[in-house]
């Protein structure tokens, strides 16, 4: 059988598994209620974002091309604000028609 020790570690390891479990549902939840606010700032900061993670890395620019670089992605985020994302807000519409049928 069991002695107390051997059940005190079993218990421990199940307290920690749950303990896991727990954390990862509230961090999932978290992220998923907090997800649709990040996509205003997101979205507005995605040139900056974008010079930082994926041109920087791979290019190296002096300082009036990364001006230049930085406000032309200013514009095609402009541009896909104006013209782009009233599309996909009217897809998405049509999809919510279609998946109500």
């Amino acid at each position: 059988m069991y002695g107390v020790s051997s059940l005190t570690k079993i218990i421990n390891q199940h307290l920690a598994s749950l303990w896991r479990v727990v954390k990862s549902v509230f961090l999932g939840s978290l992220l998923v209620l907090s997800g649709c606010s990040l996509v205003v700032p997101g979205y507005n900061n995605a040139p900056n974002l974008l010079m930082f993670l994926w041109i920087n890395p791979h290019v190296d620019l002096n300082a009036d091309q990364e001006k230049q670089t930085l406000a032309d992605l200013k514009t095609v985020l402009e541009w896909h604000r104006q013209q782009q994302l009233p599309l996909y807000a009217d897809w998405l519409k049509s999809m919510q028609k279609l998946a109500a049928e």
